[in-house]
Formats: structure tokens, C-alpha cells, sequence
């Protein structure tokens, strides 16, 4: 073999790989282009799920207005239709490729966040369970983290308390916009948040349901101390309650005296059914690859479920 026969061999071979390397990345190409619309119709697979959820969301609770309009007895005229949204509203599925799951509440059992001064966050995490101080600190953290300025409380926190703690998350000096968010505050840690999370809610119109709230909850309302929620949660055991004021009579001297001037503004603060249900549809393709998820606020308006607000992601 003289040296210009091996040179050209040399380059066939060269050639080769790079014919190969190229062909090579064309198919790793395809298929990464291939997977992208995979991926994207699973995702659009998701998302159609989760609004099919919302749909059977407001099927289901448009159906029991429009069944309590028909009850007979007073016993089922009693009952509040929308007293128990998480019944029925479950797992669904709709062909092979589409499936979701739904979680619902009443607004109404939880403390609005964007409402919520600092005294009302303090009682509900302190009769969550947690420590008074702690729950103080906390309190004050969330309220600032709320508010438009950057003065800290006396035991909150604000962008440079987040600083100099090291913290990866400043304070928005806004709303929370997911109840998530509440992990950043600084003080905050995850059996705080696994006890108050069920608590807050960030949509609505605030109005809480004294017929279904716990009593964390119930102890924000002016006026109502251990004795009064007592009383509220012992009393809708047997019927649900109209009014607040229906407990007066129950309760000792003192606790009447505490409760009695704040009944004219608690008639704007409560309610005494479920008036708005918040539903939160998760949306999964056909193998659960994807999932996209769905939150709707419901409203009720005679017979009808109406939506209010929602949004994605």
C-alpha cells in the first residue's frame, strides 16, 4: 500500500464517522423533538383532565342546590346542600387518556389570609397548638411579609431580618398568592405549617361559616373566646345556628358581656352555610406522566354554581 492509497483511507474512514456522528445527532434530534411533542400532548392531556374536573365540580354542586329545592321534609331543608363539599367529589376518569382527582372545601371553615391582622393570625396558630410566643413571632412575620412597607413589627421580619437569617426568600410586601408560600416565612417551620395550613385560605370573601369552622378558626371572630366557641360547636350539633346571637342565652355572664357588642359587626363577618366552595382539580395524561392542576372559587346563586375566580398551573 503506497503512502496515497492510505491517505485516502484514512479519509474514507473520516468520512465515515462523521456521516455517522451526524446521522447520530439527527436521530438524538428526532427524538428529543419526538419526546417534546410527547410531552407536550401529555401536558395538554393534563390540563383538559383538570377543567374537566372543575366541570364535574359544578355539576355535582349545582345538582345538590337544585335537589335541596325539592327536599320535603324539614329535616333535608335543614341540611345545608353545600354543608359537606369533599362528598362525591373524588377521583374521576372520562375515556383512557383522561383522569382527575378533586379536593373541595367550604371558604367558610378557614381565615382569609389577606384579611387577617396579626392578632387574628396569632390566635389561630396559638389555638392550633403551637407555642404563644412562637405563634406571635409568626404572626408578626406574616403580617409584614403582607404589608407594602419594609418597618418590621416588634417581633416580626422584614427584608433585612431575611438577610442577615440567611434566608432564600425575601418578603413580597404583597398578598401570598398560594397558601405555599407561607413555608418562607422566616420562623416558620413544617409542623407549623401542616397545623395552620388547613386553616387559610387566600380566596373568598372572608365571611366564616359559623356552622362548619373549627374552633382555631372561630376564635378569630371579636368576641368569641373558649367559652363562646364552645358553646357554637356543642349547639350546631344539634341544629345548625342562624345567628351568632342565638348563643347568648348559653353562655356565662362574662362570656355574654365579651361577645354582645361585637354581634352587630359579626352579622357582616359570618355566615351561617356554605355560600363559596373552593375546588382544586388535579389533572393527569393517560400513564400519569403529566399532571396539571386547576383551582376554581364556586358560588352559589339559587340553583346555580357559578364560578367566581380561577386559575392554572
Amino acid at each position: 500500500m503506497n503512502v496515497r492509497t492510505g491517505f485516502v483511507l484514512i479519509a474514507t474512514l473520516w468520512l465515515m464517522i462523521a456521516i455517522s456522528v451526524a446521522l447520530l445527532g439527527v436521530t438524538m434530534a428526532g427524538r428529543e423533538i419526538r419526546l417534546l411533542a410527547v410531552n407536550a400532548g401529555d401536558g395538554l392531556v393534563a390540563r383538559q383532565a383538570a377543567q374537566l374536573g372543575i366541570e364535574r365540580a359544578r355539576l355535582e354542586l349545582t345538582d345538590r342546590l337544585t335537589r335541596h329545592s325539592r327536599a320535603l321534609s324539614a329535616a333535608e331543608l335543614m341540611n345545608d346542600p353545600w354543608g359537606d363539599p369533599y362528598h362525591a367529589l373524588h377521583e374521576g376518569r372520562s375515556g383512557d387518556d383522561v383522569a382527575y382527582s378533586l379536593v373541595a372545601r367550604d371558604v367558610g371553615t378557614a381565615l382569609k389570609l389577606e384579611h387577617a391582622t396579626a392578632n387574628q393570625l396569632r390566635t389561630l396558630i396559638h389555638a392550633a397548638g403551637i407555642d404563644f410566643a412562637l405563634a406571635d413571632s409568626i404572626a408578626q412575620a406574616i403580617a409584614d411579609w403582607q404589608d407594602v412597607d419594609d418597618a418590621p413589627r416588634p417581633r416580626g421580619a422584614e427584608r433585612d431580618d431575611y438577610i442577615r437569617d440567611g434566608l432564600p426568600v425575601m418578603p413580597a410586601n404583597a398578598p401570598f398568592e398560594r397558601v405555599t408560600e407561607l413555608r418562607n416565612v422566616r420562623g416558620m417551620n413544617p409542623e407549623v405549617f401542616q397545623r395552620i395550613s388547613l386553616y387559610i385560605t387566600l380566596v373568598g370573601s372572608g365571611r366564616i361559616n359559623i356552622n362548619s369552622a373549627e374552633r382555631p378558626v372561630l376564635l378569630t371572630l371579636p368576641g368569641i373566646g373558649d367559652d363562646a366557641a364552645t358553646v357554637i360547636l356543642s349547639r350546631r350539633q344539634t341544629a345548625p345556628l342562624t345567628t351568632i346571637a342565638l348563643i347568648l342565652e348559653s353562655l356565662s355572664p362574662a362570656a355574654r358581656k365579651m361577645l354582645e357588642p361585637h354581634i352587630p359587626a359579626l352579622a357582616s363577618m359570618t355566615t351561617a352555610r356554605a355560600d363559596e366552595v373552593e375546588v382544586i382539580s388535579t389533572g393527569y395524561s393517560g400513564d400519569r406522566r403529566a399532571l396539571a392542576v386547576r383551582e376554581a372559587l364556586f358560588v352559589r346563586n339559587g340553583n346555580e354554581a357559578f364560578i367566581t375566580w380561577q386559575r392554572g398551573y
